[in-house]
C-alpha cells in the first residue's frame, strides 16, 4: 500500500511541477506581445494628447484672428452710414466668450457714440441708427437699453454748446448727474423690463454713478 501511496505523491508532485513549468514558458512567450500592447497605448496617448493640443491652438488662432478682425469692424465704423455693416461682423464673431465681446464694446463704445452723433449731424434717421446699432450690441451681448443711452448721448452731443477746454470739478460733476438722471429715468419708461429687472438694472446704474462720483472726486483731490 505504502509503495502504491508514495508513486501517487511523486505523481502529484510530477504533474504540478509540469504545470508551474508550462505556466512560466506561456507568461514568458506573452512577455513581448504584453510589452508591445504597452506600447501600443503609449502611442495611442500620445497621438491623443497632440491631437488636442492642435485642436486647442487652432481654436485660440480663431478666436484671435475673430477677436482682431471685430476691433478693426468697431474701429472703422465711421466708413459706414449706420452699424449694420459691424453688426454683421459681430454675428460672425459670436463664437467670442461674452466677456471678450464685452469688452471690446467698452473700447470702442466712445467711437460708437461719435459715429451716431455724425451721422445725426449728417441728416440719417434716428431710429435706423438706433435700430442697427441695437442689432450690433446684441451681437456683442450687451442690454438692448444701452443703445438708447448712446441714442440719448448722441443727441446731446449734437445740440450741447461746445465745452470748455478744461471743464472744472462743478461742470463735471453737473454732466455725470445729469447723465445719471437720464439714465435713471430711461429704465423707469422702458416698458419691455419686468419690475425684478427693472429693479437690478437701477442698483446697477446706482453703483456705477456711485463709482464714477468716487472717481471724479479723487480726480480732484490729486489735481489739487
Amino acid at each position: 500500500m505504502e509503495p502504491l501511496l508514495g508513486l501517487a505523491i511523486l505523481s502529484a508532485l510530477g504533474y504540478g511541477a509540469y504545470r508551474l513549468g508550462r505556466c512560466a514558458v506561456t507568461s514568458l512567450a506573452s512577455l513581448p506581445a504584453r510589452r508591445r500592447q504597452e506600447r501600443e497605448r503609449r502611442a495611442t496617448d500620445t497621438r491623443r494628447r497632440e491631437q488636442e493640443r492642435a485642436h486647442r491652438q487652432a481654436h485660440a488662432t480663431r478666436l484671435a484672428a475673430l477677436q482682431r478682425r471685430l476691433a478693426q469692424a468697431l474701429a472703422q465704423v465711421t466708413q459706414a452710414p449706420d452699424f449694420q455693416r459691424a453688426a454683421n461682423w459681430a454675428a460672425h464673431a459670436r463664437e467670442l466668450p461674452a466677456g471678450v465681446r464685452q469688452r471690446i464694446f467698452r473700447q470702442f463704445r466712445g467711437a460708437l457714440l461719435r459715429h451716431f452723433a455724425a451721422r445725426l449731424a449728417a441728416g440719417t434717421d434716428a431710429n435706423a441708427l438706433l435700430e442697427s446699432l441695437r442689432t450690433l450690441l446684441s451681437h456683442l451681448g450687451i442690454p438692448a437699453f444701452e443703445a438708447d443711452y448712446l441714442k440719448a448721448e448722441a443727441e446731446r452731443l449734437r445740440t450741447a454748446p461746445p465745452p470748455a477746454t478744461h471743464p472744472n470739478y462743478e461742470q463735471r460733476l453737473r454732466d455725470l448727474q445729469r447723465d445719471h438722471e437720464q439714465r435713471m429715468g430711461l429704465l423707469r419708461t422702458i416698458a419691455a423690463l419686468d419690475p425684478e429687472t427693472r429693479e437690478q438694472l437701477l442698483e446697477a446704474e446706482e453703483r456705477r454713478f456711485r463709482e464714477e462720483l468716487l472717481a471724479l472726486g479723487g480726480g480732484e483731490t490729486n489735481s489739487g
